[in-house]
């Protein structure tokens, strides 16, 4: 994001349970060969993440697509998102940081929706750093209105300050913040679906093989 430093949490030690597997080893059809979480690195890198944090369990053997990424775990482990959030904060060092699930459907083309629109409300604001201060970072609306807090862009320290003893949601930790909302783009539909199930899984397959949007790592 221009000079602005750029850290990316990738949030992949949950317990799957929906899946029935652990999601961040899978593979996607036309996806190269490269696992959900290797996509979703690999988008985070394409956004120009200075420092990647995943909160997960490192893949055994591990892969050159992940080198250099820093990987830590909540205590106790699979504890929830706030915990995972609250450990990847401690080890964040860049000015900004895009907070990312993943299993989502489309890394590349959601990292770039959320950057596009954190860079433009820095050109609306110009050089009154008041006006952009007030905004603390923005957030994927998915089509049915709902905010997906867990694909967002927050200023780093502003994120921090909001943390809650005993809070188990990231929506209510977040509640106080001045977020703006990042809907679906008219030609990106379903840009902010992540995977669940295998039925996901299979819908977003069939996807890869129509579409050349979909077949990008």
């Amino acid at each position: 994001m221009g000079t602005v430093a750029l850290a990316v949490v990738i949030l992949a030690g949950g317990a799957s349970r929906r899946m029935g597997r652990d999601k961040a080893s899978l593979v996607l059809a036309g996806a190269q060969g490269a696992s959900l979480l290797e996509r979703t690195v690999a988008a985070a890198r394409s956004a120009g993440a200075t420092q990647i944090v995943v909160v997960g369990d490192r893949p055994v053997p591990g892969s050159d697509d992940l080198h250099g990424v820093l990987f830590v775990r909540e205590d106790p482990p699979r504890s929830g998102p706030v915990p995972a959030l609250d450990t990847a904060l401690a080890e964040v060092d860049a000015d900004l940081v895009m907070v990312l699930p993943c299993d989502l459907a489309h890394p590349r083309e959601a990292c770039r929706e959320l950057v596009n629109a954190m860079e433009a409300i820095g050109a609306a604001a110009g050089p009154d750093a008041e006006r952009e201060s007030s905004t603390d970072g923005v957030v994927a609306v998915d089509a049915g209105g709902h905010r997906q807090h867990l694909t967002a862009l927050f200023h780093t320290e502003t994120l921090r300050r909001t943390a809650t003893p005993g809070s188990t949601r990231v929506r209510e930790r977040v509640a106080g913040l001045v977020l703006v909302e990042v809907p679906e783009p008219a030609g990106l539909p379903e840009i902010w679906d992540d995977m669940d199930t295998p039925e996901d899984v299979e819908r977003i397959r069939t996807d890869s093989g129509n579409t050349d949007r979909r077949t990008h790592p």
